[in-house]
């Protein structure tokens, strides 16, 4: 289970929307969907952005900045466990309220990994200051397995970002038409045991930022090992036990599936 594909869209001019359609392949029901978004406004108030989707998926801001210091720019990365599959053509749209956002930014990240949850300790803001150096400030794992997403927002457009130790990079998408430029990044790593971590990229020169850190728990097997079991498969409501078969010469029977209890494998974990 991994990282499956990204999404984006910018806008060029003041709006209060910014709509990401859905690529090839959809965002299928079970699969997290990570949005990261960038917004500068004209006034002092937060925009308050939120998210939504055409199939009324809920969407859950999990952190927020607002506004980096002294920019009157927003960043926020929410997420949702998608329910009702997103086919391509779908859309969803960023809601900057309040103030008319001059510029939004959107990067969306796909994962299929059986999320059960959020790590109320992997949870971290940083930012307001100019540097090529970047990270949400470190935190501290309350659980094993976890998907840890970064968003970063830049108020320098231009600034070109590096991973760092152990991420994945996404695209950086910008909003570019003149002053008020913005953009955002987000990336992710995996870790299997509890700890302490940070959220480090580069930029190849300065620039203020604003950076936003969560954990996604990972689902594990019997035993809090690593994630094994019985295949499953979406059946519009539910994750269900989908058996696998072999053959045995003549007609194909069930092979039950087996998992680790933290002692030994057995059938039906």
């Amino acid at each position: 289970m991994a990282w499956v594909k990204e999404a984006s869209n910018a806008t060029s001019s003041a709006s209060t929307t910014c709509v990401v359609t859905v690529p090839t392949g959809g965002f299928p029901a079970g699969h997290l969907v990570v949005v990261g978004a960038v917004a500068v406004v004209s006034g002092a108030s937060n925009p308050n952005l939120t998210v939504t989707d055409s199939k009324g998926n809920t969407w859950i801001n999990d952190r927020t900045i607002a506004p980096i210091t002294g920019q009157l720019t927003y960043v926020v990365q929410a997420s949702s466990i998608v329910t009702t599959t997103l086919n391509a053509g779908d859309t969803i749209t960023v809601t900057g309220a309040g103030n008319t956002p001059n510029r939004i930014a959107v990067t969306i990240q796909e994962f299929d990994d059986t999320i059960s949850g959020k790590d109320t300790g992997s949870t971290n803001d940083n930012g307001g200051t100019s540097s090529a150096s970047v990270n949400s400030g470190s935190f501290t794992t309350a659980n094993a397995d976890n998907l840890l997403v970064n968003v970063v927002g830049l108020v320098s457009a231009a600034r070109i970002p590096t991973a760092g130790t152990n991420y994945t990079l996404g695209t950086k998408v910008a909003s570019t038409n003149g002053t008020g430029d913005r953009a955002v990044y987000a990336q992710w790593r995996y870790v299997t045991s509890t700890g302490s971590y940070t959220t480090p990229s580069t930029l190849n020169t300065g620039s203020i930022y604003g950076s936003l850190g969560q954990g996604y728990i990972i689902s594990t097997g019997g035993g809090g090992g690593p994630r094994t079991g019985k295949a499953k498969v979406w059946n519009g409501s539910a994750w269900v036990s989908h058996p696998v078969k072999v053959w045995n010469g003549s007609s194909w029977v069930e092979h039950p599936a087996k998992g680790h209890d933290g002692t030994q494998w057995v059938i039906g974990k």
